[in-house]
């Protein structure tokens, strides 16, 4: 995946010599492939900084800042749109780099990117050496500023998402008692 952004802004700066880039990773030893294969490829224009998206988002130099925001299928679309979108410009685009068959994960994440101040533009088939043969662009426009509270703490999207589960399961299970009175029937 790293090769693809690689080329992806490689063919992106023909088009416009003067883009900037910033390629965001969390781990040192990412990070500083991603430095040294921007420089081998003469991408003079890209940076690496070091730093988790969640707090990235509250850097104001980071903040709203970035015309488009790409990200790879790390985590599930609620928890990725709640990480990049704060470094989207209102007016900007967030794309989100999902599976074969992302509808229902896109579906149930539109709440949420709202909530962040986007919506929904579209979703895009893309060619893959995958297993199913493709993948999936998910695009959002920012229409408005996320509010301040976001992104969460690390670990809290995806932590919050867990605990709806459980409880939607608890919710549709029998009780103990039931189990023991239905099996004697």
């Amino acid at each position: 995946m790293l090769e693809a952004v690689l080329v992806f802004w490689t063919n992106i700066r023909y088009c416009s010599p003067r883009l900037e880039g910033l390629l965001l990773e969390s781990m040192n030893k990412r990070c500083l492939f991603l430095e040294h294969a921007s420089s081998v490829t003469g991408l003079s224009n890209v940076e690496g900084l070091r730093a988790r998206a969640e707090s990235a988002g509250h850097i104001p130099e980071c903040r709203e800042v970035f015309d488009v925001a790409v990200a790879r299928a790390v985590a599930e679309m609620r928890v990725l749109a709640e990480y990049c979108l704060p470094l989207v410009r209102v007016g900007g685009l967030f794309v989100a780099a999902k599976g074969h068959d992302p509808q229902e994960e896109v579906k149930n994440a539109e709440k949420a990117i709202g909530m962040l101040g986007a919506s929904m533009l579209q979703m895009l088939p893309v060619e893959s050496h995958s297993p199913y043969g493709q993948r999936t662009a998910v695009f959002c426009s920012k229409d408005r500023l996320t509010p301040k509270k976001y992104p969460r703490e690390p670990g809290t999207p995806a932590k919050e998402i867990a605990n709806r589960l459980i409880q939607k399961k608890q919710r549709n299970a029998k009780p103990s008692w039931q189990l023991h009175y239905d099996k004697g029937l």
